[in-house]
């Protein structure tokens, strides 16, 4: 999901490229494309990117600072490139609320954390006090993660494991070396020839156990966000002790699954509450899953959704901030 921000075109700034003139020519290719489609919202940047980078060294990279810090996207990569892009906001259903649920000395976790973007966010909330904790599976993403987090020199606990609903399990992980945001535990999904994918061990750990070894000394609720691809409903399960305790998840429900499986069990298998997030606006309470099927079908677009112990008093109204603020 994302938005044109006029606002974002001041805070973004190249600081370094990697790759010589090669990485300058493809920058500036790349944003020559950026310019040309983003009064379309960026259609097409994925595609053009992958195909561009045939021309090119898979090394090359590019260094930028925006409102949460520096961001190292390698000039391959269609799913992040379009953070080159000025007016280009990530999740703006996230950057709005977020702010208004994470304080100084909060506890966040990143599940599924890719290159860390919304860890970086995170630890600029909760300050020296706070505890950020980033799980990534995937090896390369890891990598890349363990990098950006050291081009910030900041203080966030990495992780290489998968969230699931029981410690210590070995996982099959399905991997791409284009489309990286789908890497999954748990759907071997058919997105091109089979050749195409890899296979990764990976060792798997609950939202419980990591919440009792890093939040013990935090305050305020947890926040947990998912972006586990497939395996929400085992991650929710393996969370439950940190639910009861006040939690406040943050997952994607995916467009393409119509019948809102997630959703349906956040409501009526762990009895939480539930709100879909705009990208303006307050958060919608969702009384059941089809309500949310109905939300996909009119925007066509995957929904983050934010939930709670219905035990747990929350002003979900009040979160509402003005994103990349």
């Amino acid at each position: 999901m994302s938005v044109l921000s006029p606002r974002a075109s001041k805070e973004l700034r190249l600081e370094k490229l990697d790759g010589g003139w090669s990485a300058r020519l493809q920058y500036g290719l790349i944003r020559m494309y950026g310019l040309a489609s983003s009064v379309v919202g960026y259609r097409g940047a994925q595609r053009y990117t992958w195909l561009l980078s045939r021309l090119f060294n898979p090394e090359n990279r590019a260094v930028v600072r925006h409102s949460h810090g520096r961001v190292s996207v390698f000039l391959n990569d269609g799913y992040w490139i379009r953070l080159l892009f000025p007016r280009y906001v990530y999740e703006p259903d996230i950057a709005n609320v977020l702010p208004g649920l994470l304080r100084d000395g909060g506890f966040f976790l990143d599940g599924g954390a890719n290159l860390g973007y919304w860890s970086l966010r995170a630890k600029q909330l909760v300050n020296a006090s706070g505890v950020v904790v980033a799980i990534e599976p995937s090896e390369r993403s890891f990598n890349r993660l363990i990098q950006n987090i050291e081009v910030n020199r900041a203080d966030i606990h990495c992780l290489r494991a998968a969230l699931f609903n029981d410690d210590d399990l070995s996982l099959n992980l399905v991997t791409h070396p284009l489309r990286h945001g789908g890497d999954s535990v748990t759907d071997d999904r058919s997105l091109g020839p089979l050749e195409e994918y890899g296979r990764e061990e990976v060792t798997s750990i609950t939202v419980d156990t990591v919440v009792r070894r890093f939040a013990s000394t935090t305050e305020g609720n947890p926040i947990i966000k998912l972006d586990v691809e497939g395996s929400e409903i085992q991650s929710l399960d393996g969370a439950r002790e940190a639910i009861d305790g006040g939690a406040i998840v943050l997952y994607e429900d995916h467009s393409s699954d119509l019948s809102c499986r997630v959703t349906n069990y956040v409501l009526n298998e762990l009895e939480m509450s539930a709100f879909a997030l705009q990208e303006a606006g307050p958060p919608v309470p969702l009384e059941s899953a089809g309500q949310l099927r109905q939300l996909k079908l009119k925007a066509r677009r995957n929904f983050n959704v934010l939930a709670h112990s219905r035990n747990l008093a929350l002003a979900v109204d009040n979160l509402v901030t003005s994103a990349e603020r």
